[in-house]
């Protein structure tokens, strides 16, 4: 029998949104700044999912490493300033968000808080959530249980009805430790390998098999 769920928890970049290239541009701004060379979008794409310091940390070049606290401020105001320019809704996400709209929803990120609310407001779609949380408003971001467990509290869900979706192995990690459900997605920034290798309780190749998965 398909599971009941009373709250879902999202995870952002590459299962809500492609911002791909507006991430990848702001890292290379910020590259341009610091005298490096631009990198491709695969390999800054490898480096999303635990927040800008770790982001820019994996972008810059050893020898620049110490500059990380000044790459971050030229990346948060370029990035800041260009949130809209290319992100959009991965496909089925407006679909499986209205399909389950009036159950209890969240977004749990490593991306910073200053961004999320704009970035869903943006894409017509912050009414759906009743929580955002973000990488910088917490003293201990994914792979956390906190974060989950004050998502847990906020909306008095049971764990065993509650599912953590996101693209990558620190999500399904974060749910795992947080005592829920897991369910990896395929289509945003991690391999269908290192998903599979992290274990999670579902799989699913598209946001519209939500729906479909869960009653």
């Amino acid at each position: 029998m398909l599971p009941k769920i009373e709250l879902f928890i999202f995870d952002l970049d590459g299962t809500l949104i492609d911002s791909t290239r507006d991430i990848a541009n702001a890292v290379n701004h910020t590259l341009a700044h610091l005298g490096e060379p631009v990198l491709p979008e695969a390999v800054i794409s490898d480096n999303v999912g635990e927040g800008v310091l770790e982001l820019l940390r994996g972008c810059l070049v050893e020898n620049h490493r110490n500059r990380v606290d000044e790459a971050v401020a030229v990346f948060r105001s370029y990035y800041g300033a260009h949130l809209l320019e290319s992100t959009r809704l991965m496909p089925g996400v407006r679909e499986a968000l209205d399909h389950f709209a009036g159950r209890p929803m969240a977004v749990l990120t490593n991306k910073p808080e200053r961004y999320v609310v704009p970035i869903l407001e943006g894409l017509g779609v912050a009414a759906h959530f009743g929580v955002a949380i973000g990488g910088d408003g917490h003293v201990v971001p994914k792979p956390a249980a906190a974060p989950v467990h004050e998502i847990l509290s906020h909306f008095g869900a049971d764990r065993s009805r509650t599912v953590m979706v996101g693209d990558s192995p620190v999500d399904v990690e974060t749910g795992r430790l947080g005592g829920v459900l897991t369910c990896a997605f395929t289509g945003g920034f991690r391999l269908r390998e290192e998903l599979q290798a992290a274990a999670p309780d579902f799989m699913i190749d598209r946001m519209a098999q939500l729906k479909d998965l869960f009653r």
